[in-house]
């Protein structure tokens, strides 16, 4: 099995330069361009199993590669964004404007990664998109590769990684870029 993690497009935060996100915050005039961009390069990948967060800025994403193949897609509460989360110490990503903000302890953000990581190990064959966000990535990373400390990978937006399973779980590559 193939596992495909890609980060959302440019959001309206990012384009700002803040590392903060609110829950419905929609994608940059630059991210609905990314998008579209994007799609010849996960066309090539033959995915057959789409998996992408609730959040708008990700379906915004993933929505005009979904439109081009007519793949089905299931959205998951579980994959959106949350804490990123080094040597324990949990650093909110989400701002406290509005009352759609995303807000939950590190504790709280480390079981929903658990679950998102274990979600992924029950697929067994396939080519499998995952659309998410930078923190959830990075913790899914950690969490399938087991390492004994936190590492913090980068991921920028329509960057992508992918996972073999085969024996062994092997990474192929962290944050390609697709744009």
């Amino acid at each position: 099995m193939n596992l495909y993690l890609l980060r959302h497009a440019e959001s309206e935060n990012n384009a700002l330069g803040l590392n903060n996100s609110v829950a419905n915050e929609p994608l940059s005039n630059k991210g609905f361009k990314q998008a579209q961009r994007i799609v010849t390069s996960l066309g090539e990948l033959n995915i057959n199993q789409v998996l992408c967060s609730s959040l708008p800025r990700a379906r915004q994403t993933v929505q005009p590669f979904i439109e081009t193949t007519g793949l089905p897609i299931e959205y998951s509460d579980v994959l959106v964004e949350g804490q990123l989360v080094l040597n324990g110490v949990g650093v909110d990503s989400t701002s406290n404007k509005g009352a759609d903000s995303v807000s939950e302890s590190a504790e709280e953000f480390i079981k929903r990664s658990v679950k998102a990581a274990e979600m992924i190990r029950s697929f067994n064959n396939g080519n499998i998109l995952i659309v998410t966000h930078g923190h959830m990535i990075r913790e899914i990373i950690n969490i399938l590769l087991d390492t004994k400390e936190k590492v913090r990978f980068p991921h920028d937006n329509c960057g992508i990684t992918k996972f073999v399973f085969e024996r062994s779980v092997k990474v192929d590559y962290i944050n390609r870029p697709l744009v």
